[in-house]
């Protein structure tokens, strides 16, 4: 069965896996999808993931964020320590040799993750070669993944509210978020929301200036004809 590389393991989500994992359909909320295979080989790296979101879930807890921010890192902690469970009952399912060869092949693929990434060059001031190692971890390609979701998204809702204003459909915030299949929080974010709420002033001032423009004609034509 053919997959893609995600976070702590690989996906076999047909459509994401023809996209290269470009197109996930649920935001890359690996662990609590149906088609996420995780990689027991990230045991050590999740059981850091999870305290990382314990850690969010307290901050977020101590600035009095909007309780669903709080609920998505309850979530996603339950979910990937049930990844967990899953994975452990599985290896303890198995007779101790198999068992021993997994566990031996995933220290041997932690240590080849742990090795130096390969050097980029570049130069300095005085045009000296230098070097630069480029290092990324699951939580890195977790981070980039979503930033480029959020990217998509965006981008979508942009062209959305483009052809809205194209076609003369009614702009609101909650039609614009049908229209772009997006959920209604982003259509309320930072530099989304001053878009939509300019494009729904100019549209509502439309038939004003319209109403204007055929006054003065009409009494322009008015005044051709005495």
């Amino acid at each position: 069965m053919r997959s893609v590389a995600v976070p702590f393991g690989n996906c076999i989500e047909p459509s994401n896996v023809k996209a290269g994992g470009k197109a996930c359909p649920i935001r890359f909320q690996c662990a609590g999808c149906g088609f996420y295979r995780p990689d027991p080989s990230y045991i050590p790296a999740i059981e850091e993931h999870i305290n990382s979101l314990i850690a969010d879930r307290e901050i977020a807890s101590a600035i009095d964020a909007a309780p669903f921010v709080i609920d998505n890192r309850n979530a996603q902690i339950d979910a990937f320590r049930n990844v967990l469970d899953v994975m452990r009952r599985a290896l303890q399912q198995l007779d101790g040799e198999h068992r021993e060869q997994v566990e031996q092949a995933s220290a041997v693929l932690r240590k080849a993750r742990g090795r130096p990434a390969p050097t980029r060059r570049h130069h300095s001031e005085k045009g000296k070669p230098m070097t630069q190692a480029v290092k990324r971890t699951s939580a890195d390609i977790l981070r980039e993944a979503r930033r480029r979701d959020s990217d998509r998204k965006r981008d979508q809702v942009f062209r959305t509210v483009d052809a809205m204003k194209r076609d003369g459909a009614p702009i609101t915030f909650a039609a614009v978020a049908r229209a772009a299949q997006v959920s209604q929080w982003l259509v309320y974010a930072e530099g989304v929301r001053e878009y939509i709420e300019t494009a729904r002033v100019a549209q509502e001032a439309q038939p004003v200036q319209a109403k204007r423009a055929g006054r003065s004609a009409s009494e322009a034509s008015l005044r051709t004809d005495l």
